[in-house]
């Protein structure tokens, strides 16, 4: 409305721009078909640089709320990694010190004691 480019419209559209990319358009539909004061265009361009200031705050909003659940998530996986690896390690440890001494010192355990070392190795994961 007011210009040459689609003189015909009864509208005023007005562009709502972070200053990189244009995020919305206002539409204006004024009471008259008379041009705005300079006031009023004012008026109209602080209110969509408002608005643009709101779309970017909430997008940032959204994008810091999605860090902060990925950090949570991350938080979490780390925590359950830590406890399935001590729950893995415990029995393992004791499955390879019994394994090391059959190897190395078993012909000096009698039947009893080699029998014990392969209870532990054979229950090991069961503890």
């Amino acid at each position: 409305m007011g210009t040459d480019a689609l003189s015909g419209t009864d509208g005023l559209f007005v562009p709502v721009s972070d200053g990189k990319a244009s995020l919305a358009v206002l539409a204006v539909r004024p009471d008259s078909r008379l041009p705005l004061s300079t006031e009023q265009r004012k008026d109209l361009e602080a209110l969509g640089n408002l608005a643009a200031l709101a779309m970017t705050r909430m997008h940032l909003a959204t994008e810091a709320a999605q860090a902060k659940w990925l950090a949570e998530s991350e938080k979490l996986h780390r925590a359950l990694l830590n406890a399935v690896s001590h729950d893995l390690r415990t029995p393992l440890s004791s499955i390879t010190g019994a394994v090391t001494e059959l190897l190395v010192e078993g012909r000096r355990y009698d039947v009893e004691t080699s029998g014990e070392l392969l209870s532990t190795i054979k229950e090991g994961p069961n503890v």
